[in-house]
């Protein structure tokens, strides 16, 4: 589900006590005339990138995929982009993930 992220639920994932790995992505708004594809590349991109860096942090790679692999299902969720506007922030842990619309860019 994607939803603006509030300042209670940044706390929320910020207190809330996770053990194992956890993993955080942030896109910034699309450019001006960008294709919806451009911010799907991005985020899978962005997927790639953080199981690189999982598994050079001692994540063996099928943890790493396993950890990402809901946030993987959202590159081709035609849903999920229709409405992202100033960017996004994808949440993941062992347990549960959240994608949240931004109010502002990062």
């Amino acid at each position: 589900m994607i939803d603006i992220l509030s300042g209670r639920e940044l706390r929320g994932l910020a207190e809330a006590d996770r053990p194992g790995r956890c993993v955080s992505l942030h896109l910034p708004p699309p450019p001006a005339g960008a294709e919806p594809a451009q911010d799907q590349i991005r985020l899978k991109n962005a997927v790639a990138t953080a199981h690189d860096e999982l598994v050079a942090l001692g994540a063996r790679a099928p943890e790493a995929a396993r950890l990402l692999s809901p946030v993987a299902t959202l590159v081709d969720d035609h849903d999920f982009w229709t409405h992202l506007e100033r960017g996004l922030a994808v949440f993941a842990d062992d347990q549960t993930s959240s994608a949240f619309r931004l109010a502002e860019p990062v």
